[in-house]
């Protein structure tokens, strides 16, 4: 935490020994007795050990499940108070709203927590996975026997269970979190499966495409070309992805201080001046 280095944190473990930690949470205003800590930095350590209480019990309760400190942190970071209870109601959310958790490691920590194999959130969240991996083969969509076939693979699961995983497509398509449609290939009507990204950014790519093809400027065609390539770039990214700004050099963050002083100084001075220098102008030529 915060204000409690090594030398800081002995001094309070030895005062309190075992029982440290016990003692902060149910009364953190304690510090103020530990020998030779200043009391403004006892309240200010008390204060902040209080406010992260949330942090604190979120990361001792994903440690257990053998979570990363980081890991942990960048649940609480999305999720506040609300992370321990989103974990324990379902904790394959995680790998659709916490960017850099994947299905693997949501998978590894609900099993941790007892998730059974053939669990509805599990093949629910084998799914999205297995339309994810198809995915990277270049595929936008599945016919549903080979997405059937292939979440079955990637969750490991027994040859006999093909039933669970069709009540689960049919059940994720009535709710939207699947999107079929339905295509004469060879003559044959094959139902093709899509998450909501690649249906969107196919049918968003398909009118750029013939936007191309019916333009008869080159500049105007190389720039439909350009929002097809971030069409593909959007589909590929998962929904947890937030772009990261660039942080500011001090010398940067210096001048937009000064521009936005130079905005709020009043203008009419400046105005007036000018006028007399233009009116000055005209009697001089006079």
């Amino acid at each position: 935490m915060r204000g409690i280095g090594e030398a800081t944190a002995d001094k309070i473990v030895k005062h309190f020994g075992e029982d440290t930690i016990t003692i902060l949470n149910a009364d953190p205003d304690r510090l103020r007795e530990v020998r030779g800590l200043k009391p403004s930095l006892a309240d200010k350590l008390a204060k902040a050990w209080a406010e992260n209480a949330g942090v604190r019990q979120t990361m001792i309760f994903l440690q257990e499940f053998g979570v990363s400190t980081k890991m942990a942190k960048r649940i609480f970071d999305h999720y506040g108070v609300a992370a321990i209870e989103t974990v324990k109601r379902n904790p394959y959310v995680l790998a659709d709203e916490v960017f850099g958790i994947g299905f693997i490691r949501a998978d590894q920590l609900a099993r941790s927590m007892g998730i059974k194999p053939d669990a509805p959130e599990r093949i629910r969240a084998g799914l999205a996975y297995a339309l994810n991996h198809l995915s990277g083969e270049g595929h936008t969509c599945a016919p549903r026997d080979v997405l059937t076939r292939e979440a079955l693979k990637l969750l490991s699961l027994e040859s006999g269970l093909e039933g669970l995983v069709e009540q689960a497509i049919s059940e994720q398509t009535f709710r939207g979190d699947l999107i079929s449609e339905t295509f004469d290939i060879g003559g044959v009507s094959t139902e093709m499966i899509y998450l909501p990204r690649f249906h969107t950014a196919e049918t968003k790519a398909a009118k750029q495409l013939r936007a191309v093809n019916k333009t008869t400027s080159p500049i105007q065609a190389q720039a439909q070309k350009d929002r097809l390539g971030q069409t593909a770039q959007e589909a590929e990214r998962p929904r947890s992805y937030r772009p990261e700004r660039p942080a500011k050099r001090r010398s940067d963050r210096r001048a937009d201080v000064q521009a936005q002083r130079a905005d709020r100084r009043p203008r009419h001075r400046q105005d007036h001046h000018a006028q007399d220098g233009a009116g000055g102008a005209g009697r001089r030529r006079v």
